[in-house]
Formats: C-alpha cells, sequence, structure tokens
C-alpha cells in the first residue's frame, strides 16, 4: 500500500523486463510514465517514473539505460533457472561470441556455479560496476556467485552455464 523505495524500484525494473523476454510471451514494454506525476513519497500512483517530478533521474532510470546498453543485440538463448527462487536468463551476442547471463534470487541469498571461461568472466550489477574474475584452472574454473534480490550480469564467452546452489551447505 506504500509502494517501494527507489532503490527496489530499479531492481524490480531490471528483473521485470528480463523475465517479460525470458517468457517468450511478451514483445514490447511500455512504461507507465517517464516521470513521477506527484512528490507524494508513498503514493503508489506518484512515484511510478523513471524520472522524479523536477525531471532528475531515479535508480531506476539508470538501470534501465544500463540494462538496455548490455542486451543490446543479444538474442535469448535459455533460462538456466527460472523460479520459484532463482532466476538465471543467458542471451547471447553471436556477432561477439559472447553470453550475457542475468540471475538474481528472491530469498535473502542464493548461489550459481558457473563454468569460467578461459577468457575470464566479468560480472556487473545492475548500475554498471564491474568486476572481473580471471580463469584459473582450480580456483575459478566452476565459480560461486553469490546472489541477492537485486539483479546482476555475468558476461563471458560463449557456452556460460549455469547450475542453481540455492543452500549449498557452507
Amino acid at each position: 500500500p506504500y509502494g517501494s523505495s527507489e532503490l527496489r524500484q530499479a531492481d524490480l525494473l531490471v528483473r521485470f523486463h528480463v523475465l517479460a523476454i525470458a517468457s517468450g510471451q511478451i514483445e514490447k514494454v511500455f512504461w507507465w510514465t517517464l516521470r513521477d506525476q506527484g512528490v507524494r513519497q508513498y503514493d503508489q500512483a506518484d512515484m511510478v517514473g523513471l524520472a522524479r517530478f523536477d525531471f532528475s533521474p531515479k535508480y531506476a532510470f539508470a538501470a534501465y539505460g544500463w540494462m538496455t546498453r548490455l542486451l543490446e543485440g543479444k538474442r535469448w538463448v535459455r533460462n538456466d533457472a527460472f523460479g520459484p527462487e532463482v532466476f538465471a536468463v543467458v542471451f547471447n551476442d553471436p556477432g561477439k561470441k559472447q553470453d550475457l547471463l542475468v540471475a538474481w534470487t528472491t530469498r535473502s541469498v542464493a548461489y550459481l556455479r558457473v563454468n569460467t571461461p578461459e577468457s575470464g568472466l566479468t560480472l556487473y550489477d545492475i548500475y554498471g560496476t564491474r568486476r572481473f574474475v580471471e580463469y584459473d584452472p582450480i580456483r575459478t574454473a566452476a565459480f560461486s556467485v553469490p546472489l541477492g534480490e537485486s539483479p546482476i550480469y555475468l558476461v563471458g564467452a560463449e557456452g556460460l552455464r549455469a547450475s542453481v546452489r540455492p543452500d549449498p551447505g557452507w
């Protein structure tokens, strides 16, 4: 009844768009409004834009921009996990011979085990903060990636595969 925070809106925006594409059932998505309609913090109808009432960008605006740049030119390939608690959606860029995996969990924490290509694995948060994981045949060949409610992007050479480890038992 009180809406959601701007940070939560950014997470949900990315999750919704990725799920829409991965479902294969939705052709187009139109955001309701570019900017908020008012300034009442917890009014659901006032606070749904990608920008605030004064057109200053919200976190969702940045997350939307980064998501569209990463997904541009890529095609959906498969879902390595599609709920109810862990989601891992794989896209491919045939021109660059790269896979992009978008993943998150609805739990407080879960893990994915991802094969690391010899060229390494690049991880991004929803705003574009980058982390690079070098390939090491012992330490990172099968890399455990912690997931939270905020989606992450994993970029690597074609052939990225993820297996779910909701409770790895550590």
